[in-house]
């Protein structure tokens, strides 16, 4: 109905521009199209919101079937720098190993609110990427979250979702540097709480990875684990991972920029060719 609505009112503003003088710009037809698609660019963007406030609902109470079931059949879950749960599935005896060890602890809330989304509808209409803040626990501890989505059957899910931890109070920088691991970290769970995103990149591929990977990791080994088996990172809490990643690039508080999956929202520039020059500046450290 809401639709149906809009569309409408779209015809009429477009036969208004039409008969008001603006033939000359293109036909009814295509205006219509064009706003159509605006109005479906829009709704997109609400049910991917929609999406990421339901998952930060979901993780807090770590309502596991809730949880995977946002994922597509073959989508990831990253810890950068560290390791990926690969197929629905993985990902959902992922969060079941996360909730067994916090209810062990006697915790029963697991902290994960979104905020100052920006979302980013590719030309396809079926895919899209978005970056996120997470919010962390109690040790100060924040998540940069860069999320690459697909669009099946209609329905929009997580296709990559890549978790980068740092420290949210600058006393703590000299704390975790290069540390392997954010503190607080749960056996089975995300490094110091929240699940977080993809760095930057489009669907397919990023700058500095490979197509299909992640912004700047390709696949491989990493010291600590081996492709497939538990991954152990500081603190010595393990990860059953399906693959284990080397450890660069890495977010957290180290002097590296995340690739964008977005253009500067003024002068519509390619900001990534800022974030190459900084990275190459400032090389990450193993």
């Amino acid at each position: 109905m809401k639709r149906t609505f809009l569309i409408a009112i779209m015809m009429v503003f477009a036969a208004g521009m039409i008969f008001g003088g603006c033939a000359g710009e293109g036909s009814l037809e295509t205006k219509v199209k064009m706003l159509e698609q605006k109005v479906t660019t829009l709704e997109d963007i609400e049910a991917i919101q929609k999406l990421e406030r339901a998952y930060g609902y979901f993780l807090e109470h770590l309502m596991v079937d809730e949880i995977a079931d946002l994922w597509a059949k073959d989508g990831v879950l990253e810890w950068i720098g560290m390791g990926r749960f690969i197929g629905q599935d993985k990902i959902r005896e992922q969060w079941q190993a996360t909730k067994d060890s916090f209810a062990k602890r006697g915790d029963v809330v697991h902290p994960g609110a979104r905020y100052h989304g920006v979302i980013t509808i590719n030309p396809d209409g079926k895919t899209a990427a978005g970056r996120w803040y997470v919010a962390g626990f109690s040790h100060a501890m924040e998540f940069l979250c860069e999320n690459l989505y697909v669009k099946e059957d209609g329905v929009w899910k997580y296709k990559l979702m890549q978790v980068g931890a740092f420290s949210a109070s600058l006393t703590n920088f000299p704390n975790n540097k290069r540390s392997g691991g954010a503190p607080g970290g749960a056996p089975g769970g995300a490094p110091g709480g929240a699940p977080g995103g993809a760095p930057g990149g489009a669907p397919g591929g990023a700058p500095g990875g490979a197509p299909g990977g992640a912004p700047g990791v390709a696949p491989g080994g990493a010291p600590g684990g081996a492709p497939g088996g538990a991954m152990v990172v500081g603190g010595g809490h393990g990860y059953d991972f399906s693959e284990t990643l080397p450890r660069c690039p890495r977010q957290e508080d180290e002097n590296y920029l995340r690739p964008f999956s977005f253009k500067h929202p003024v002068t519509g520039k390619d900001v990534n060719v800022t974030v190459e020059a900084w990275n190459k500046a400032h090389p990450c450290k193993e």
